[in-house]
């Protein structure tokens, strides 16, 4: 299916509740022993923007202008159809985009062949990472650096090609031994709606009936 580039504006991703999860099957058996089942091999975003409704419903305006935007981009997005971009408030950043030399974030070593690099946010605890594939950079907010230097973008006398819609960096040189890649950047979620219908009224939504309007982090393979 088709994937819209325009995403659910900034303010509006506000106050909405939900976050990032896995699903995972646990067996127990008679004696209490468990046995888990890792039935999602990469993490999986789920929101809910009926709670953002919910935290507005007393200021009127504000209320009325959410609804009205949702309803135009859930006919746009022909309900579960279509895929658009998210920002979620609580974790849209790798590294510091302001001050990219100083806090970065490692993607690669060199090796002198590999060109091409998939982006991704790496999570650590203890001495143990979890790598995020990342496909939804946020346009000019990128830095692409090799050890803490800045690259300069094709054109002219650039060095990398970044494509924003796949987080996809294509450098013109292979990355040599003992170099290392590595980024700063703001990027989106790519979700989708979780219901066809928008059962939603304004006049109800400000007495606080307001049903839930779930939507869900995509597969790579669904946001091209």
């Amino acid at each position: 299916m088709a994937f819209y580039e325009h995403r659910l504006p900034i303010e509006m991703s506000k106050m909405i509740s939900g976050g990032l999860g896995f699903r995972t099957l646990v067996n127990e058996s008679d004696s209490g022993q468990e046995s888990r089942v890792i039935k999602f091999s990469r993490i999986r975003g789920r929101w809910d923007v009926a709670s953002r409704l919910m935290r507005i419903r007393e200021d009127n305006p504000s209320l009325r202008t959410d609804i009205e935007l949702l309803q135009q981009l859930h006919a746009v997005q022909q309900g579960k159809a279509y895929g658009f971009r998210f920002r979620h408030e609580g974790d849209f950043q790798i590294g510091d985009t302001d001050n990219p030399t100083t806090d970065n974030q490692f993607l690669a070593d060199g090796d002198d062949a590999t060109t091409v690099f998939q982006v991704f946010k790496r999570y650590t605890f203890g001495v143990v990472n979890y790598d995020r594939l990342i496909f939804k950079l946020v346009a000019g907010t990128y830095d692409v650096l090799i050890d803490d230097v800045e690259l300069t973008e094709a054109g002219g006398a650039g060095n990398y090609t970044m494509d924003a819609d796949t987080g996809v960096i294509t450098l013109g040189t292979a990355l040599a031994i003992g170099e290392e890649l590595q980024i700063a950047t703001e990027f989106d979620v790519p979700v989708r709606f979780d219901v066809d219908i928008l059962d939603i009224d304004y006049e109800l939504a400000v007495l606080g009936e307001i049903p839930s309007i779930p939507i869900v982090e995509l597969k790579q393979s669904e946001t091209v």
